[in-house]
């Protein structure tokens, strides 16, 4: 049977699959049960999917089987910097709030390189919301001043990264996934949009961009005055949507 690649995407997102682990003839799946919303009654196409799974399966483990991969350890292309982690969306909060002992043995596999993955690289997110943002209120116009707060230690996000240097981690990716939705054409901090100000974008509030800036410069401050000096700042995330 020719699978799709809808077909293929489909049963990986309803199974929640992912491959593990191959040795060149097997694969490891891990799996969990699948999340079906909506009517009770089975849809045709999810019972298609399902159909096909062992298919699915029989055709990447063959594929896996009659690939061969060789490694040149002498040969230095692309630089890779280091990998990383990112504990977003509150993530770091609940990171925090685990009981002492699991979240010591959590940080250590992270960022331990003798008992854990050693990563080197934090990803934070500048929020955006009307919670996480440190610029919750408009200023009234892009002259007016801001306020300025910083909710929770960044939802503890700089909590994570003081963490994460006592490991030696020195690279901190802040990013921003949009600018705050009185900032924006559409006045909304999701869904599309775009700065006011930018080429071909205008808004009746005034432009937005030097307000901005500041914003982004004010969060990278924070960070300094707790220890974290912030190495690379984006001021944007997923463009097409947000």
């Amino acid at each position: 049977m020719r699978l799709t690649f809808d077909e293929i995407l489909n049963t990986t997102r309803l199974l929640e699959t992912e491959i593990v682990y191959n040795d060149a003839s097997h694969i490891f799946v891990e799996s969990k049960p699948p999340n079906i919303t909506g009517s009770s009654a089975v849809r045709p196409d999810v019972m298609r999917t399902f159909a096909t799974t062992p298919t699915l399966l029989a055709c990447l483990g063959l594929a896996m089987a009659q690939t061969q991969i060789t490694v040149n350890v002498g040969s230095t292309l692309q630089e890779i910097d280091g990998f990383g982690v990112s504990q977003a969306f509150k993530r770091a909060k609940e990171f925090f709030e685990t009981d002492p002992t699991p979240r010591q043995q959590g940080l250590d596999y992270l960022f331990s390189r003798e008992t854990g993955a050693g990563l080197t690289i934090i990803r934070n997110r500048i929020g955006s919301t009307d919670t996480d943002t440190i610029l919750p209120k408009s200023p009234g116009s892009p002259s007016g001043t801001p306020v300025y707060v910083l909710p929770d230690d960044d939802t503890k996000q700089i909590w994570f990264s003081q963490e994460a240097r006592k490991y030696g981690v020195t690279t901190i990716y802040a990013d921003a996934w949009s600018a705050p939705g009185f900032m924006k054409t559409n006045n909304n901090e999701a869904n599309g949009g775009y700065l006011c100000g930018v080429t071909g974008h205008s808004c009746s509030s005034g432009d937005w961009r030097q307000a901005f800036a500041n914003m982004l410069v004010q969060y990278v401050k924070y960070y300094f005055e707790a220890g974290v000096p912030v190495t690379h700042l984006g001021f944007l995330n997923e463009p097409d949507f947000v």
